[in-house]
């Protein structure tokens, strides 16, 4: 007992000085490599952002030429590709896609990014106007957990993976300070792509970063809603340390800090919005609680008969 205050006073203090050490970082203005274009975002956002894309980059983009690897990708793109937003689904894919990130017949980054790249890529496979991507995004929210929990390497991948799709997630903003600015190489940074050898239209580059948002803010709620409820009083703990420490601390920014992001932070912890269950919330309820019991096992064991369990 006395042994797990002195953890929980460890993990209280370790939130506390991760919070002031936060609010102790500005949002920066950053020069771009490209003439008349500020980047806009946090050091520290900018330093991880760094760190994944040159830990992405280390295996070769052409990766899908190679006819040995190239089969190891269709394979992991074909489990993808049958996920579904029911608990059955969910379960059989994120153990598929364990199994083959943990094997010994791919080197382990060689695996970690061919997961990202076609788990990012179901936003270009799947029809994201369609009502069903919502729930779809928070199943795949759930199996992006499940993998990186038991492969913890692969989420450095995914973030990368989304960072290059999409740089809110960073997140950082880029300003074009003159219309000069605002040539091919500006849009191309921003995540403007390519369609049929053609620029993306900004119809079409708005609906891919909507749902490149929905596909991690899936990710991010499911995870918070888990904490939650796995750990409570601390979680708990740490959003006090944030009502306490870390609000105060951006209002002291002034003008630097929107007062809209600090209202919409305030609001979250005052009214609780963490204790509700995610857009998906049949799917989290579901694997919240004992995904991993074969549910006909459970029901065939507590139908047998008191003498055939004897």
């Amino acid at each position: 007992m006395k042994e797990e205050k002195v953890n929980q006073e460890r993990t209280r203090k370790e939130a506390e000085n991760s919070v002031l050490h936060a609010t102790t970082v500005n949002s920066i203005g950053v020069k771009s490599e490209l003439p008349g274009i500020k980047v806009f975002a946090d050091s520290i956002a900018l330093e991880a952002e760094s760190r994944r894309r040159a830990l992405h980059d280390q295996v070769p983009s052409n990766i899908y030429l190679s006819k040995e690897y190239s089969q190891y990708g269709r394979q992991i793109g074909k489990s993808i590709g049958k996920l579904t937003p029911t608990t059955d689904s969910v379960k059989t894919r994120a153990s598929e896609l364990i199994e083959a990130l943990d094997g010994q017949d791919c080197p382990r980054p060689i695996a970690c990014r061919l997961f990202a790249d076609k788990m990012i890529s179901i936003v270009k496979s799947r029809n994201t106007k369609d009502k069903t991507f919502g729930p779809l995004a928070f199943a795949c929210g759930y199996v992006m957990l499940l993998v990186t929990n038991q492969v913890p390497d692969a989420m450095d991948y995914l973030l990368a993976e989304f960072h290059k799709v999409c740089m809110y997630t960073v997140p950082k903003h880029l300003h074009a300070l003159n219309a000069q600015a605002r040539n091919s190489d500006y849009y191309r940074l921003i995540g403007y792509q390519e369609e049929d050898e053609k620029p993306q239209s900004t119809e079409s580059y708005l609906v891919n970063v909507v749902a490149y948002v929905k596909l991690y803010a899936a990710m991010i709620q499911m995870a918070g809603f888990a904490l939650h409820k796995k750990y409570g009083s601390q979680f708990m703990k740490i959003l006090d340390v944030i009502s306490r420490r870390f609000i105060p601390a951006l209002k002291e920014q002034g003008v630097k800090v929107q007062a809209e992001a600090i209202s919409s932070l305030q609001n979250y912890l005052n009214d609780k919005v963490y204790l509700e269950e995610p857009e998906g919330r049949y799917l989290a309820q579901h694997l919240l609680s004992k995904v991993f019991i074969c549910e006909d096992e459970h029901r065939m064991a507590t139908s047998a008969p008191v003498s055939s369990r004897e």
